[in-house]
């Protein structure tokens, strides 16, 4: 005998029409409720993922400026020039820290 119907066993007793019609509903909530969860975590890891990247972007070390290639040898090899007489030069006078009115 092939079942027609899902949850209506006719030629059975109510109850068990009644019991498969809840399992039936059963089913639906959990598949409602996994779904439901399921949204929830996949946002809450887009989220954070993208609350982890904007703090790693603010609070990240400076990166180091690029190092310039070595001078040829050729270039090192210069005339040495002749060394400048050092002279004493009067200090300039600190400036004022007050505040202006």
């Amino acid at each position: 005998m092939v079942k027609s119907d899902f949850f209506l066993n006719f030629g059975n007793s109510i109850l068990a029409s009644f019991l498969g019609a809840i399992s039936v509903f059963a089913f639906i909530v959990a598949a409602i409720i996994t779904i439901g969860l399921l949204y929830v975590i996949v946002r809450y890891l887009l989220v954070t993922t993208r609350a982890a990247q904007v703090y790693i972007d603010l609070n990240a070390p400076a990166k180091p400026a690029p190092v310039a290639p070595a001078a040829p040898a050729a270039a090192k090899a210069a005339p040495a020039k002749a060394p400048v007489a050092k002279t004493t030069a009067a200090k300039a006078a600190p400036k004022s820290t007050t505040p202006k009115a």
